[in-house]
Parts: C-alpha cells; structure tokens; sequence
C-alpha cells in the first residue's frame, strides 16, 4: 500500500534515523566508558570478564530500548510470510557471507595500512586485544554467542522493521552503516558493513533472524579461535577456508545477483529521490563524518 509524503517529510524521515543511531552509539559508549571508571575507581584492579559484562550491557541495553523508542513515529511495513531456506540456498548463505567478510577483511587491513604510513605511527587493534586477555569460556561466549544474538535482534529486527518503508535496498545500506558504525574502530568498519548489508538481505528475504544468527555465531567464533589457539593446523584449515570462500562469493555475486527480488517499498519516490532526500539531511552527514572519524581516531589513540 503506497504512502504519500512530501520530500520534505521523507528527508525529515531519514535525519530521524541517523540522529537515533547517533543517540544510541553516543548514549552507549559514554555509559561503557563510565562503567569502566567506576569500576576501576571502585575496584582498583582491572577484571575484563566483569568489564565485557559491563560493556555488554552498556552498548545493548540502551540500543534495545532508544531505537523502538526514536523511531516509533517511523510507520513499519508489513514483511514478508517467513521463509525456510533449503540446505543449498542456506550453504550458499554461509559461504557468500564468510567470503564477502574476508575479502572486505583484506581490504581494511591494506586500508589501514596505508594509513599508518600517512600518520606515522602503527594502529592497535582493541578486539583482538580484549578477546586474548578473557577467559577462553567467556570469550566463547561473549563474541560467539551474546554479540550475535544482542545485535541481529537489534539491527536486523528493531532498525530494520523501521527502515524498511524506504525500501529494501535503502534498508540494506542503512542496516550495513549502522552495523559497520557502531563496532566504533577502523578494523572493523568496512567488513561489518558488507556483513551488516549481507545480513539485512538475507532477513529481508527470509523474515528469520535464524540464519543470521547462525552465520554471525559462526564467523565470530572463528575469530576467537585463531586468537586463543595457536595451531599451523587451523591457520592452514582456515586459509583454505578463507581463500574458497571469497572466490565462490565473487562468482556467486555475479552469477545470482539478479535471482532475488527486492521490494521498492511503499513511498511514492525514485531511487535517486530517496538518495537526495538520505544525503540533504544534516544529520545524516554528521552520523557518518562523526562515526567514521572516532573509528579511525579509536585505532590510533
């Protein structure tokens, strides 16, 4: 069923959503940053099982409770019957997703690596430093099992539900930025963009966040294990891995980029109106100027 809405309304529309997720990564760093220093004020000694909780609480609670809240002004569109993927369509799922990540992976590190030589000094990686400094057992489960969970519920069911009156492949775009966003550090950005887009279709096309749920526990428990186990075995296993999987995911793009049907949504405008109404709006360009620079100074500092 088609809405109608001035220009003026639609642009208004998207600098609500960007000015949500500005609030919500705003509200929710500031609360993990507190949370730290009180604890350590408190304290005295640093527990990183206890911080994660706290950062984990910090970044998820405020997400789940400001998104619905900002947007409920934002009418929702009716999704689709659920789907179940057949075990081809769900093996295809798994590898263009671990294959888009990787190679995007690549393309972070040689990113970052051009600009260390513009800044002069060397980046840091905070996630992999946090991962090898957990516990195995709490590492396990707070990247593989709480963060995959905690943020397809939040970006995939709570953000998109709202973003899909523009479309699905504005809700695509807006699900990949504002997943590749809130990691809030330059390694990361660019990969969990891609996944956030891959995984936004996947749920647009389903109306299942199951299948997210299991390829993002998947590709964030591999990344726990090649930190915490050291092994020329598993290093071989997953370049093997990795190497098939972005050379099938390439292939797949272009041979089934057509096969799936996205729905235009139900507003009245083009696709290069819904762009002019998306980039006009102030708070978008803060959003990206503002979550992109403390990804990068995040890396550096």
């Amino acid at each position: 069923m088609e809405q109608t809405i001035s220009p003026r309304q639609l642009r208004r529309w998207f600098g609500r959503v960007a000015l949500t997720l500005l609030v919500t990564f705003v509200v929710s760093q500031a609360l993990s940053y507190l949370s730290v220093q009180v604890w350590m004020s408190f304290a005295g000694w640093a527990n990183y099982t206890i911080l994660m909780f706290l950062n984990d609480l910090c970044v998820y609670v405020p997400s789940i409770i400001l998104i619905p809240l900002l947007l409920r002004n934002i009418p929702r569109v009716p999704s689709v019957p659920p789907t179940t993927l057949s075990g081809q369509e769900t093996f295809l799922a798994v590898v263009f997703s671990l294959g888009s990540g990787y190679l995007f992976s690549y393309v972070t590190l040689a990113l970052i690596h051009l600009l260390e030589g513009l800044v002069g000094q060397p980046s840091g990686n905070a996630v992999s430093a946090v991962e090898s400094s957990l516990p195995p057992v709490v590492a396990i489960l707070a990247f593989a099992v709480v963060a995959p969970v905690a943020e397809e519920f939040i970006f995939r069911r709570l953000l998109l539900d709202r973003v899909r009156i523009f479309g699905d492949g504005a809700a695509i775009l807006i699900g990949g930025a504002a997943f590749g966003l809130f990691h809030g550090n330059l390694n990361q950005t660019l990969y969990a963009f891609v996944l956030g887009a891959v995984f936004s279709a996947i749920v647009l096309l389903t109306n299942r966040l199951r299948y997210t749920i299991g390829i993002h526990m998947l590709i964030n428990g591999i990344s726990v294990l090649t930190t915490l186990v050291e092994s020329d075995l598993l290093d071989y296993l997953l370049a093997c891995v990795i190497l098939f999987s972005i050379c099938f995911s390439v292939v797949l793009f272009f041979v089934r980029r057509r096969h799936y049907t996205f729905e235009p949504g139900p507003l009245p405008f083009s696709r290069a109106e819904k762009a002019h109404a998306c980039f006009t709006s102030p708070w978008v360009w803060i959003l990206l100027v503002g979550g992109l620079a403390f990804s990068g100074a995040s890396i550096f500092l």
